[in-house]
């Protein structure tokens, strides 16, 4: 049995720029899903991603439960933000719970697994509350320990955007077949 809890806090109360929910290293997993026919990558670098719009004040909580018993594993996150833009004369919420469930078999070699994730809160520039929800299935095959092949079947929802934004009332849902290399 092998539990875990971690937990961070950030907090930065001026930035010209904070970058803390505004970067992504390894991209988002689905470009120009929910984008104008007429868009393009270089034009939509964020496609597919939640941008907080908190770039001047942000105080940031996350904790992370961790259970692995044999081959199942069970993960979570819990995160809050609260903060504003500079122009911004309130503060905003914006809250992610994720729950991840995984069974590795074949020395570790395969999984399948499920996750369920929901954000919810405040955007920059739009007045209620929103919600995105993603629930994923699927599995994977550790080709060798850097190299990973998996497929996931995705369903996301984007909840109480307003009617002005490509997101309202949007959803997609579908395969998708993915190689990761670890370096």
């Amino acid at each position: 049995l092998r539990v875990r809890l971690t937990g961070s806090m950030y907090k930065k109360d001026r930035s010209a720029s904070n970058t803390l929910t505004s970067g992504d290293r390894a991209g988002s997993k689905y470009y120009d899903v929910l984008e104008n026919t007429t868009s393009t990558e270089s034009a939509q670098a964020w496609s597919g991603a939640i941008q907080s719009g908190m770039k001047n004040d942000v105080r940031a909580f996350v904790v992370n439960p961790f259970l692995k018993y044999k081959g199942a594993e069970v993960f979570g996150n819990v995160e809050t933000m609260t903060g504003a833009a500079a122009t911004e004369t309130s503060n905003r919420t914006l809250r992610q719970l994720v729950g991840e469930g995984l069974y590795r078999f074949a020395n570790d070699q395969l999984y399948v697994g499920g996750r369920y994730n929901v954000v919810k809160g405040q955007l920059a520039g739009i007045a209620n509350d929103i919600t995105v929800r993603r629930t994923q299935l699927g599995g994977g095959w550790f080709v060798t320990p850097n190299v990973l092949s998996k497929i996931e079947i995705v369903n996301q929802r984007y909840l109480d955007f307003p009617s002005t934004d490509i997101r309202n009332g949007g959803q997609f849902k579908g395969f998708m077949v993915e190689g990761v290399v670890a370096f």
